[in-house]
């Protein structure tokens, strides 16, 4: 317990050093036209992020994207449609800072049992997979590919 409490106050910039891979172009064409985010879906999507989350190693607050959106969503549309016109989500989309907390009404604190991880994922991360699961829910809508309950 104690050496995950001492490596969760270890500085981040004192971990291990990572060099980002180079970015290869497919061979052939991996997306369809019509794949490219919308600048009205991606701030719909930036609309709806849920207000006071805590932000990941990125440090963007969804407070900031909510409130920035009509500046930002074209500049996030670009980095959107490259992602998913290469095929290619970020490394850095794919960092996240593990929080411990408490499990409430516990007796013994002591015990490892007592809490529990969370994942604090990068913002941007969060909403590129929240705009591909609309677009996969809303075609599998379309399509008919879910089974009427």
């Amino acid at each position: 317990m104690w050496k995950l409490a001492k490596w969760a106050r270890q500085d981040p910039t004192q971990g291990p050093s990572f060099s980002i891979p180079a970015l290869q172009s497919p061979s052939g064409p991996v997306s369809d036209p019509e794949a490219k985010a919308r600048l009205l879906a991606i701030t719909a999507v930036l609309r709806k992020l849920p207000a006071k989350k805590a932000p990941g190693p990125d440090g963007i607050p969804n407070e900031l994207l909510k409130k920035c959106r009509d500046q930002l969503a074209p500049a996030v549309t670009a980095i959107f449609n490259a992602c998913l016109q290469t095929g290619y989500y970020p490394i850095a989309f794919k960092q996240s800072t593990t929080v411990v907390l408490r499990k409430p009404q516990k007796e013994d604190y002591t015990q490892v049992k007592s809490y529990r991880p969370i994942a604090l994922l990068n913002t941007l991360g969060k909403a590129l997979e929240k705009l591909v699961a609309t677009r996969l829910s809303e075609a599998a809508e379309e399509h008919s590919l879910l089974p009427d309950t």
